[in-house]
């Protein structure tokens, strides 16, 4: 038979116990809100050689503006899976998708100018299923690092344009629109860089090639420069102020940092010291941009 202080004690343990419950079922629920709704998906096949994209959605109903950012690898290595975790999660908290594209390499056909048309083509691709993924077409910004970023370059320049849009699949001719790019150590200018040549062949000294000589044509409307300034081999700083200028003189927005000390950086874990510099200035650069 149960006393008075047995019920008492019964009503503290059962207060507990509920308050227990609460306390966990609120901490889940702000897990929720952080979650990555993330898979792989195909966005084209070629004989022996599949491109794909992972796509980290953020939960809600979205619409969401999107990140479709691009690896590097010096245009012979690399893949969708460059990018780490720690920077879909950045990107997730912040509530904008990130979708990792991928392109041809060298050794699978990705010579100057493929790798910019299968760039064009994911770029294509997400918009297209942009009520699939939960996304925001008219909000996109292209980034990527190293080769890369001399890649997102070539979109944000020349999207607008019938140039280097694919040759196949479904958006053959096509032209499209992003709003930003963010670049990190890109080969602004072929002729000034050693590098490479497995991947730009004979197109060189074409200042087609080249983003400093396309700045004219351009109708992306802000742009974001960010690297090393003693990066000699791959994004010389004399290029990257030659692009910044060119940019600015077009009429866009243009901003050029350089972190002191710092040769060929990556932009693919959130706990190095380059990649935290840097989204000192990718956070607010989107806000303004992307918004």
């Amino acid at each position: 038979m149960y006393t008075e202080k047995n019920i008492c004690e019964m009503r503290k343990i059962a207060f507990v116990v509920l308050l227990s419950l609460l306390t966990f079922s609120f901490g889940k629920s702000q897990e929720e809100c952080r979650r990555i709704f993330q898979e792989d998906h195909s966005t084209w096949s070629f004989p022996g050689r599949e491109l794909k994209a992972l796509v980290s959605i953020p939960a809600g109903e979205g619409p969401f503006p999107v990140v479709m950012a691009i690896h590097g690898g010096g245009f012979t290595e690399g893949n969708r899976n460059r990018f780490d975790s720690s920077i879909h999660q950045h990107f997730i908290d912040l509530e904008i998708a990130f979708i990792s594209v991928e392109y041809r390499l060298v050794k699978d056909g990705g010579e100057h100018p493929e790798a910019i048309r299968d760039c064009m083509h994911n770029l294509h691709w997400i918009k297209d299923h942009a009520l699939d993924l939960k996304i925001d077409p008219s909000r996109i910004a292209v980034m990527g690092s190293s080769a890369g970023s001399y890649l997102a370059m070539m979109v944000g320049l020349t999207c607008h344009d019938t140039l280097y849009q694919a040759d196949y699949g479904p958006y053959q001719g096509k032209t499209s629109s992003v709003n930003a790019v963010i670049s990190s150590a890109a080969m602004y200018e072929w002729t000034a860089i050693k590098n490479g040549k497995s991947y730009i062949k004979d197109f060189q000294d074409d200042m087609k090639s080249s983003p400093v000589y396309m700045a004219p044509f351009n109708q992306t409307k802000a742009y974001l420069l960010l690297g090393g300034d003693n990066d000699k081999d791959w994004s010389p700083p004399k290029s990257a102020a030659t692009m910044q200028r060119r940019l600015s003189s077009s009429g866009v927005h243009s901003e050029l940092h350089l972190k002191e000390g710092t040769d060929h950086p990556s932009l693919y874990r959130m706990d190095s010291r380059y990649v935290i510099w840097a989204f000192k200035r990718i956070d607010p650069f989107l806000e303004k941009y992307l918004r």
